[in-house]
C-alpha cells in the first residue's frame, strides 16, 4: 500500500499524532480531516484509496458521513474501514449496514492495521469481516484492585516501540487531558458521554488501563442515569493519579537520554 493514498477522518490530536507518524514511518501518504464533513469536501475534490473513518466526530460522525459516501457521493467501491473503541457486536453491525466495509478497535496493532488495508485494496473493496482486527476490553469491576494504573510496554507499543513518539502523546496527554477537564468540558449527559467515550480511547492507546476501565464503566452508567458529584471525585482523582506516573515516565526517559548524551568534552 506504499502508492496508495490514505484519507483518515479524526478528532483527537492524540490519535492523529500517532497515525500520522506510524504512516510516515513506512512512507505512506496520509491525509487527516476532523469531521465526516470535511471527508466529504476532500473526496469531492481529491482521490484516495482508502479512507480510515473515526465513528463519533463531531459535525458529522463516521455513520453519517459513510452513508453520503455511499448515496450522495456514489462511490461504492471505495474501502472504509471504521476505526471505534466500541467493537460490540451492535457496532459492527451498525457499521457494515451504513456502508463501512471492516471494523477496527482502538488502541489497534499498527501491523494488523497495515494488514486490514493490504487485504481490502487487494479485494477491491469487497466486504471482508474475517479480518476485523478486535481489542478485548474487559468490564470495570470495582472489587478488583489488581488492575495496572499505566501500562506503559503496552502503550510504547502502540507506536510501534518508538519512544520518541510515544514521550511525544504523553506529553500531549497530560495537556489536554488535565483533571479540571470534567467540570470545563461537561454541561449536560450527552457532553459527559462524548468525553467519557474520547478519554476511554486515548487512554487505552498510551497504556492507561485503569482510566481507560473506569471511563468505560462510567459511559455504559451514563447512559441510564447522570453520574454523581462523587463519580466526578473519584474520575479526577483517578486522572490526576495518572497524570503523576506519565509525567514520571516523562521525567525518567528524558533525564535518561541526557545521560546517555555525550557531553561537550567528549564531543
Amino acid at each position: 500500500i506504499a502508492r496508495k493514498k490514505i484519507l483518515l477522518a479524526e478528532d483527537n490530536e492524540i490519535n492523529q499524532r500517532l497515525m500520522k507518524s506510524l504512516f510516515l514511518k513506512k512512507g505512506i501518504e496520509i491525509t487527516i480531516v476532523e469531521n465526516g464533513e470535511l471527508v466529504l469536501k476532500k473526496l469531492k475534490n481529491e482521490h484516495f484509496d482508502i479512507i480510515l473513518m473515526d465513528c463519533q466526530m463531531p459535525v458529522m460522525d463516521g455513520y453519517e458521513a459513510t452513508k453520503a459516501i455511499r448515496t450522495e457521493l456514489h462511490m461504492h467501491t471505495i474501502p472504509i474501514v471504521a476505526l471505534t473503541a466500541n467493537i460490540m457486536l451492535e457496532h459492527k453491525q451498525k457499521a457494515l449496514a451504513c456502508g463501512m466495509d471492516d471494523i477496527i478497535g482502538k488502541p489497534f496493532d499498527f501491523d494488523n492495521l497495515l494488514s486490514v488495508l493490504a487485504n481490502l485494496l487487494l479485494v477491491g473493496g469487497e466486504t471482508n469481516t474475517s479480518t476485523t482486527v478486535e481489542t478485548k476490553t474487559e468490564p470495570f469491576n470495582q472489587k478488583k484492585t489488581t488492575t495496572v494504573l499505566v501500562d506503559f510496554k503496552k502503550g510504547l507499543k502502540t507506536t510501534n516501540n518508538i519512544q520518541d513518539l510515544f514521550i511525544e502523546l504523553l506529553t500531549v496527554f497530560i495537556k489536554n487531558y488535565h483533571p479540571n477537564i470534567f467540570s470545563a468540558k461537561v454541561s449536560s449527559q450527552h457532553q459527559m458521554s462524548t468525553l467519557l467515550h474520547e478519554l476511554k480511547s486515548v487512554s487505552a492507546s498510551i497504556g492507561a488501563i485503569a482510566l481507560s476501565k473506569r471511563c468505560d464503566h462510567y459511559e455504559q452508567l451514563n447512559k441510564s442515569e447522570h453520574l454523581s458529584e462523587a463519580h466526578y471525585k473519584e474520575l479526577k482523582a483517578l486522572l490526576q493519579t495518572t497524570n503523576a506516573e506519565i509525567k514520571s515516565y516523562i521525567t525518567y526517559h528524558s533525564d535518561d537520554n541526557n545521560r546517555n548524551k555525550p557531553s561537550s568534552q567528549e564531543v
